[in-house]
């Protein structure tokens, strides 16, 4: 399952179908959206989650609430990630340097 902000894109289709009923894609919805986000959850699993993987907006308070409504959905020992998280919009001048 993967939740996008974005609006329907022909590109992510391509790749979707490709991957028949194994995963499903719900466009126009922020990970900030708790209820939006919960209803998805819910409605595709019926048992804890094993893996997460959060690469969305990379903004603390976007992820932050996704991993509020995600987290307590994990199974004890499953894997929740949170992918290049905030790096974009980190200012350290080590990065800058030639």
């Amino acid at each position: 399952m993967g939740i996008d902000l974005r609006k329907n894109a022909d590109a992510i289709d391509r790749h979707v179908q490709r991957c028949g009923d194994r995963l499903k894609v719900y466009y126009e919805t922020s990970q900030s959206e708790r209820a939006k986000v919960s209803k998805i959850i819910d409605d595709n699993f019926n048992a804890p989650l094993d893996l997460v993987i959060d690469d969305a907006s990379h903004l603390y308070e976007h992820t932050k609430k996704a991993l509020d409504v995600a987290f307590p959905r994990l199974k004890v020992g499953g894997l929740y990630i949170i992918e290049d998280w905030n790096w974009a919009h980190y200012n350290n001048p080590s990065f800058d340097e030639k």
